[in-house]
């Protein structure tokens, strides 16, 4: 575990987001053997970041990508993700503007996905969220 660095799960996260999102998903495979390898190699990617989520920059919960976050993540762990991303004001902060569109991203794929979870968020969190959308 100590190999895979923050750089290097954001990265691997964001890959398989991009790929379910072209279509070729972690959640489907050819064959049993194959589904079951894809959800072991996703569930330790996720423990992963979870594990290393202080460390994440926001740069690289940036990198997670919306579809990552909402697709494979479950509900605490989007949340933690989600409260991170809103301590370290990620896209909002003057030296950070570059990352707005992504986190904008972020905040619409999480809006769309589920207005109940949402609204289940802390207030802090959902402030940051708002401020994202309204930026």
């Amino acid at each position: 575990k100590d190999t895979f660095g923050p750089p290097l799960l954001a990265n691997a996260a964001g890959a398989v987001g991009a790929l379910h999102e072209a279509g070729l998903s972690a959640k489907r495979a050819a064959s049993g053997p194959s589904s079951a390898a894809n959800c072991r190699c996703v569930d330790a990617l996720r423990e992963m970041i979870i594990a290393s989520l202080g460390d994440l920059s926001a740069e690289q919960i940036a990198t997670l990508g919306g579809t990552f976050i909402v697709t494979f993540l479950d509900d605490p762990q989007r949340r933690a993700v989600l409260r991170r991303a809103a301590e370290l004001l990620a896209g909002l902060g003057s030296d950070e503007v570059r990352l707005l569109p992504t986190m904008k991203e972020i905040e619409e794929s999480v809006r769309k996905h589920s207005f109940a979870f949402l609204a289940s968020l802390p207030d802090g969190t959902k402030d940051y969220l708002l401020k994202l959308k309204e930026a």
